[in-house]
């Protein structure tokens, strides 16, 4: 399989990358140099700037990793000529839901910002990416939509698991949310880059979350206490940290989207209790 990315150097795109290499994919990375330019020595670097254009060729498949203003979007899934071609959202697409039941693939999203920006923040992310998934599939109505929801693992440099996970390597009280119930859902972006590929290597189209098994905070703090002997979750009101939504549980849905879909295409992600005992191996 010959596979093009569209970032391929950081974090989720960085894990893709190593996960077709392993399946001896020949991997192309288009990229401006500047994040990790040494990192996947085995991989094809072709160094430019989206404003300046894409690659000229011909891949079995592509993957745009690092697509989050429409215009680029658009520009790439036009430009880029490939047999398969994947665009990575996410499940900030969806309207915030409260409730027991999450997102599914046909759930309501939120509108494109308005006035339109390129601009991205956090009130104008989710926006941005459903203005994105609209215009690849202007030009690509057989595009695979893959939608992640929290990624943890190697190599994220936002740091929000490896956050909780330090606390408790690091020993004694770990002052945690006093809401332990609420849902959670992780996904490791090696099981996230692996479901890309499967997906790719199929032909499917369409819309699918990327998402861990349901879980809670409770079950995360428990797990982490587990993997690192000598610490214990301590809930204290008013604490907060990565991964805590409202209090009054109106964000919830988020993290409880739903992977049926997904499954059945041949989603495998590790439980929270993996990811905790494996999170010595990378922080």
């Amino acid at each position: 399989m010959n596979l093009l990315i569209l970032g391929g150097t950081r974090f989720v795109g960085l894990h893709m990358a190593q996960a077709a290499l392993d399946r001896g994919w020949r991997v192309s990375l288009y990229h401006r140099g500047q994040t990790n330019p040494d990192a996947l020595p085995n991989a094809w670097h072709l160094t430019g700037d989206r404003n300046d254009g894409y690659p000229r060729g011909q891949w079995d498949a592509a993957i745009d990793v690092s697509g989050y203003i429409p215009r680029h979007a658009g520009e790439a899934a036009e430009a880029v000529k490939a047999y398969c071609y994947m665009f990575v959202s996410t499940v900030s697409v969806y309207e915030q839901t409260a409730g027991k039941s999450g997102p599914n693939e046909e759930s309501p999203r939120v509108a494109p910002p308005e006035p339109p920006t390129e601009e991205i923040t956090g009130e104008t992310y989710g926006g941005l990416k459903t203005a994105c998934e609209d215009v690849v599939l202007q030009h690509r109505p057989d595009a695979s939509i893959l939608r992640p929801g929290l990624v943890v693992g190697p190599h994220d440099y936002t740091n929000r698991f490896d956050k909780w996970a330090r606390a408790f390597r690091d020993g004694g009280d770990v002052s945690v949310p006093p809401r332990l119930a609420q849902p959670l859902q992780l996904i490791h972006a090696r099981d996230l880059a692996e479901f890309a590929l499967d997906l790719l290597s199929s032909g499917r189209e369409g819309a699918y979350n990327g998402v861990g098994p349901e879980s809670t905070l409770g079950d995360m703090f428990r797990a982490l206490a587990a993997t690192y002997p000598g610490s214990r979750a301590v809930p204290m009101p008013g604490t907060t940290g990565p991964f805590v939504l409202a209090e009054d549980g109106s964000h919830d849905g988020l993290l409880r989207a739903n992977d049926t879909k997904s499954r059945f295409a041949g989603l495998q992600a590790r439980p929270v209790e993996t990811v905790a005992h494996e999170s010595s191996q990378w922080i």
